[in-house]
């Protein structure tokens, strides 16, 4: 009986493994879910998903789809599995521009910088570019018509219909007393559904080649 103890003991108390951790990702899916989670930062996350991009494939069928989308919406191979930002003034760029909305610099705990902000889009946002000490009184896409243009951005994101805040780089301490504007925005994407050019293309970006 002592010995059948010891030995139900033992099981019960034996770490569990699954096989990824033996023999490594099974596929892009499985590569980016184990190594999200030792992601810090937006520049770690965009590494992850160029790493898995290119050390997997999916079906045939599958990767001629994204690649189809890639190519209608000009993205190369590590564009398009990180995402970029969207920039613009006209057509469906400045509605979804339009539709951030109540933007506000915030000083947060430890001299952090973050923007919050209202999103009305059909889909969440989790990187925004913000442009400080405009040249003018208007809002410009053209990067040179600010005095500095920062990144703002977390992989949770702003939901569709939400409001929350994306941290900004740390170089935004030196401009929040001057004006700002929305320059850019990023959509977010379900990396494990879809790439980021099948999103631009769900939510009308990116013209057809037809």
């Amino acid at each position: 009986m002592k010995k059948s103890l010891i030995v139900l003991t033992t099981l019960f108390l034996a770490p569990t493994y699954s096989p990824a951790q033996f023999f490594g990702p099974r596929n892009y899916e499985d590569c980016v879910l184990q190594n999200i989670k030792t992601a810090k930062t937006d520049a770690a996350v965009s590494a992850v998903y160029s790493m898995c991009a290119s050390k997997f494939s999916t079906s045939p069928t599958i990767d001629k789809k994204k690649d189809e989308a890639r190519k209608r919406c000009k993205l190369d191979t590590e564009a398009d599995a990180r995402g970029v930002l969207i920039r613009g003034d006209s057509g469906i760029i400045s509605e979804h521009k339009s539709k951030l909305r109540n933007l506000k610099i915030s000083n947060t705990s430890h001299n952090s910088i973050s923007i919050e902000f209202q999103n009305l889009n059909s889909f969440a946002v989790d990187g925004v570019s913000i442009g400080f000490g405009p040249k003018t009184n208007a809002c410009k896409s053209e990067l040179e018509h600010y005095a500095a243009v920062i990144y703002c951005g977390d992989y949770s994101g702003v939901p569709s219909g939400g409001y929350g805040s994306l941290p900004c780089q740390q170089e935004a301490r030196h401009f929040v007393r001057k004006s700002y504007c929305l320059v850019a925005y990023k959509p977010r994407h379900n990396i494990l559904t879809e790439s980021f050019s099948e999103k631009l293309i769900s939510i009308g970006l990116c013209q057809s080649n037809k």
